[in-house]
């Protein structure tokens, strides 16, 4: 038979586990953490910003400053220019003199307003104008080749000069005390002419107006 034993059950002790309340400590801490982090990022960023600011600010190309060169005007410096020799035109002493022709020897002169000429003829072949005046006179002798009137002379050598007649230069026998040995033959085939011209003139000074008046003597055509 079955023994109906009755067994309380055991029961067992309840073993309390102690709740370990949090240090204040450790609830500040993150937060510490948090904010350290911030406070780093935060000037980890401005460092940044400040990084690039100062790469802005040192790459800028500055301005160019305008800058003010004063004008300095130099001094006017007196310029010399080279001399260039002007030659003095020389006066023409035939203004205002007559004009003189010669219809036997044809030709023409000029001769100056106070000087007075006279017309002599020896013959049909041989004529003489002579033209005079204060500082002398100028004898032109006329004569046809076929008549031989005797002119000529002898000219020392000081006493040959150079005078311009008819255009150029010809060589004739000029002293003090007048001029010879000058002639011309007119170019005309129609006759044969000879002409002989002679200077009287006291004065060496005073030959000059009778040379002039030589230089403006030319055959008619």
């Amino acid at each position: 038979m079955e023994e109906n034993i009755s067994q309380n059950p055991q029961i067992e002790p309840v073993v309390e586990i102690p709740v370990q309340t949090p240090k204040p400590w450790l609830k500040i801490g993150p937060l510490v953490f948090l904010g350290l982090i911030v406070v780093v990022g935060a000037a980890y960023a401005g460092m940044q910003i400040g990084k690039k600011q100062a790469s802005i600010f040192y790459g800028l190309t500055p301005m160019p400053t305008e800058v003010i060169i004063p004008t300095i005007t130099p001094s006017p410096t007196e310029e010399v220019l080279p001399t260039i020799p002007v030659s003095t035109p020389t006066p023409d002493l035939t203004v205002g003199w007559k004009t003189y022709t010669n219809d036997f020897a044809k030709f023409t002169l000029r001769y100056p307003d106070t000087f007075s000429f006279t017309e002599k003829s020896f013959s049909d072949k041989e004529k003489q104008v002579v033209f005079k005046g204060s500082e002398g006179s100028l004898i032109i002798n006329m004569a046809t080749s076929d008549y031989s009137p005797g002119w000529g002379g002898g000219c020392g050598e000081k006493d040959k000069k150079l005078i311009i007649f008819l255009g150029k230069q010809v060589q004739v026998c000029l002293n003090e005390t007048g001029m010879h040995e000058l002639y011309a033959h007119h170019p005309s085939g129609e006759w044969d002419l000879n002409l002989s011209f002679s200077l009287l003139s006291p004065k060496i000074e005073d030959q000059e107006v009778f040379l002039k008046v030589l230089s403006t003597f030319n055959f008619l055509e």
